[in-house]
């Protein structure tokens, strides 16, 4: 199921509905489509970086980052925060992008390179998530 659905489907719920984002516009943009699907439960919009999250420990059931790893300095560091709001049990969805061409697959492969070669599923590993998609 593609998070967007996944966010559509929880707001049709009426789930408590938190939104967190660096940018001020991408957080105006999400509060539009919140509110575009008639939601009728909670919802909170909050600035922060995924790299020092302002949530408390074990805070939320679903944690969802949509296409946010590949724009980190600190991948590994910013995982372990997604795992530490997320409740034991709770499920943790995470997409990144499949339309990469040929050059933007060399500069990952470089700049993994420069990080000593670890790669986004040794990220998730480390992190202490043990169940991920394809691994």
């Amino acid at each position: 199921m593609r998070p967007r659905r996944i966010r559509a489907e929880l707001a049709g719920l009426g789930a408590h509905v938190t939104g967190c984002d660096f940018s001020l516009a991408a957080l105006s943009v999400g509060a539009k489509r919140l509110h575009a699907l008639n939601h009728s439960g909670a919802s909170a919009f909050v600035q922060g970086d995924a790299q020092a999250l302002p949530f408390a420990d074990q805070s939320f059931d679903i944690v969802v980052s949509c296409e946010t790893i590949e724009h980190l300095p600190e991948v590994q560091t910013a995982l372990r925060e997604m795992w530490r709001v997320t409740r034991p049990g709770g499920k943790f969805f995470l997409t990144t992008p499949n339309y990469a061409n040929l050059m933007d697959s060399m500069n990952y492969m470089r700049e993994s390179a420069i990080r000593g070669g670890k790669t986004i599923s040794h990220s998730i590993a480390g992190s202490g998530f043990c169940k991920f998609a394809g691994g």
